[in-house]
């Protein structure tokens, strides 16, 4: 009576009594291969962070953003070795009378204090207004904006060095535009990473500058020293700075909505 009345018991106890009389090797086998629904969201949860590349976007935005705020920094200490004394450099950068801006030009140090100053004159002027432009427009643009000046003007340092009024003027707009570069990034982090992530990444992203003054000292004066010249510096700065722009514009959004094509469960993560 009972199974007429409730035959899914019995089916149910079939079950249990084919599952008993498996092998212990044949149940371990069978197993791993039954998922619940709480694994499959576990599954989805672990290929968020796979894009059509294979790659996270988060990945490949915090490594372009560390690289960005490298070439930045770059860019502004640079000069700093270009105009530095001789006898500061090497010990055979006395072999060349125009090894830097200073000797060349015969600048006193008052002279280059003022020079390096004056990046700061400009740089403290737009920390707020760039911020609020990166909210309405996108971190993405104001940030690809402020390299893209900072190229021109970077390369345009050693064409006006021998006026002293257009080399301030060119440095303190270099300050001016790169003053919305960490407002900028910290917009797209805001947008692109959670509370959880943010602050790993942040601090990934944040080392960005001093690999960019790593890098810039030791190497600067070997460009010195070379038959190049201090000049070649800020050329090879904007050319640099250049080639981060198009794989920064060609690879990244202001936030994940708007990524070309990021995955969907990335999106969503």
């Amino acid at each position: 009576m009972t199974v007429r009345l409730f035959p899914w018991l019995n089916h149910r106890g079939r079950r249990a009594e084919q599952r008993h009389s498996l092998d212990p090797v044949e149940v371990a086998l069978i197993e791993p291969n039954r998922h619940s629904d709480a694994d499959d969201g576990l599954e989805e949860h672990e290929t968020t962070s796979c894009g059509r590349s294979g790659i996270s976007q988060r990945w490949i935005l915090a490594f372009l953003l560390h690289t960005g705020l490298a070439v930045c920094y770059a860019m502004r200490v640079s000069i700093s070795v270009a105009a530095a004394p001789p006898s500061t450099l090497h010990s055979n950068s006395t072999n060349y009378s125009n090894a830097t801006m200073y000797t060349e030009y015969g600048w006193s140090n008052t002279d280059e204090g003022v020079v390096l100053g004056s990046f700061f004159q400009g740089y403290i002027l737009t920390q707020t207004l760039s911020a609020v432009a990166a909210r309405r427009f996108g971190g993405k643009a104001v940030l690809a904006t402020s390299m893209v000046c900072g190229c021109v003007l970077t390369c345009a340092t050693p064409i006006v060095a021998g006026n002293m009024a257009m080399l301030v003027t060119v440095r303190t707009w270099l300050g001016v535009v790169q003053g919305a570069a960490y407002p900028a990034t910290l917009t797209m982090v805001a947008k692109w990473y959670t509370p959880n992530e943010r602050a790993s990444f942040l601090g990934f992203i944040i080392a960005g500058p001093y690999l960019g003054e790593a890098l810039t000292f030791p190497l600067a004066p070997l460009v010195m020293e070379s038959s190049l010249g201090w000049p070649y510096i800020f050329y090879f700065m904007s050319i640099i700075g250049t080639v981060w722009v198009l794989l920064f514009l060609s690879l990244t959004a202001s936030s994940p909505e708007q990524h070309a094509y990021i995955s969907i469960q990335e999106k969503k993560w």
